[in-house]
This record gives structure tokens, C-alpha cells and sequence, in this order.
């Protein structure tokens, strides 16, 4: 039998008519688990394979179709949701990842919902909707830091600080990105650290 990583990535790969036969072999498999590992694929490539983004944001809504699981639906509308900003549909990113939002919320799924948020606050920025993109990471910040997920916090302080920074608010800015770096300095993640200080020089 596949692993569902296999299976994800073989979803993938797929067209439609391969999706469904691949979902009919291997029914047992078609659940939230495999959404969730779908999911994983659509955050790791979306900025540098949008294409193979919209393609596993199409195997999660076939994967949906196929099964009647309230999280596996949450997680292809946040997927649609995604392969929308990638493909510059962003008033509908902002509904799908509402909705997806409110899917993972009914469901008790708070960090899931804080996350979609992430996403939302990228969509919300590109249409210059600056006040509500930095509500909306605030918020999820909040419910990362109750569930002790500092890198994710950090991340959105990093991104609430480039909105003000687009704004011309360089205290506020420098104030995040300082933030999202002292949580990147513990957290020993060089990666992050060098894009902050890259951040904090375009603000001086």
C-alpha cells in the first residue's frame, strides 16, 4: 500500500481523471491525513512552483469531493485560497480563506485557523488593504503565542512589520521586525534571521 506522501504527490502529478482513479484505489487513504500532508506540498512550493501549487489545490478539492470530512474540507478551501493569490484572484483568496477560517474554527482547530490568516494577511496587502492584513496577523500572533509557536509568531511580526514599513510607519515596523528577530535569535533559525536583518536595512 502507498504511503500518503506518495499518494499526495502522485495526486499531484495527476490530472482529473488520474486524481479520481488514484481516490477510488486507494480509498482507505483519502482522509484528513492526506489532506493535511496535500496542504504541506501547496505551503512549501506556492511561491516558487505556483503552478504545482493551483495543481495540489485541485487534488485537495477532488479529494473533498470524494469523502464527506469537515477538515479535509477546511483544508482544500484554504488551498483554493492560496492557488486564488497565485493566480491573482485576490478577492476570492480573502473569501476562501475566510471560509476556511471558519471550517477549522467550528472544528476547534485554532492554530489551523490562526494559520489561514497568514495567507489571508499576503492576499489583503497585495489589494492595499493594509489595516485589515494587520489585524489579521495580530490575531493569529495571539493564538501562536498561546500555543507556544514563537516561529510563527515571528513570521507574522516580520510581515506586520513589512506592512508598516510599505506604509512609511518605520517605528512600528522596526518595532516588529526587532520582535520577530529576538524570536528568531532563540530560535537559532538563521534563514529567518537573515531576512529580517534584511527588513531592518531597507528601514535606516
Amino acid at each position: 500500500m502507498l504511503e500518503r506522501a506518495e499518494l499526495a504527490a502522485r495526486l499531484v502529478e495527476a490530472d482529473d481523471a488520474g486524481r479520481a482513479l488514484l481516490l477510488r484505489e486507494h480509498a482507505a487513504l483519502a482522509d484528513a491525513c492526506l489532506a493535511r500532508a496535500l496542504r504541506d506540498i501547496c505551503h512549501e512550493v506556492w511561491s516558487a512552483e505556483p503552478a504545482r501549487a493551483v495543481a495540489t489545490a485541485r487534488a485537495l478539492e477532488a479529494l473533498s469531493a470524494s469523502n464527506a470530512d469537515a477538515e479535509t474540507a477546511a483544508h482544500a478551501a484554504w488551498a483554493s485560497g492560496i492557488a486564488a493569490i497565485v493566480e491573482g484572484r485576490l478577492e476570492h483568496a480573502v473569501a476562501r480563506l475566510d471560509d476556511a477560517a471558519s471550517r477549522f474554527s467550528a472544528l476547534g482547530l485554532a492554530h489551523a485557523a490562526a494559520s489561514t490568516q497568514v495567507s489571508r494577511l499576503y492576499a489583503l496587502a497585495l489589494v492595499g488593504r493594509y489595516d485589515e492584513a494587520t489585524q489579521a496577523g495580530l490575531g493569529a500572533r495571539e493564538v501562536f503565542l498561546a500555543h507556544g509557536d514563537t516561529m510563527a509568531a515571528g513570521k507574522v511580526e516580520q510581515n506586520i512589520g513589512n506592512l508598516y514599513g510599505r506604509r512609511g510607519r518605520y517605528r512600528e515596523a522596526e518595532q516588529f521586525q526587532l520582535a520577530a528577530r529576538e524570536r528568531f535569535l532563540a530560535a537559532g533559525d538563521e534563514r529567518q534571521l537573515a531576512k529580517v536583518d534584511n527588513s531592518l536595512g531597507l528601514l535606516h
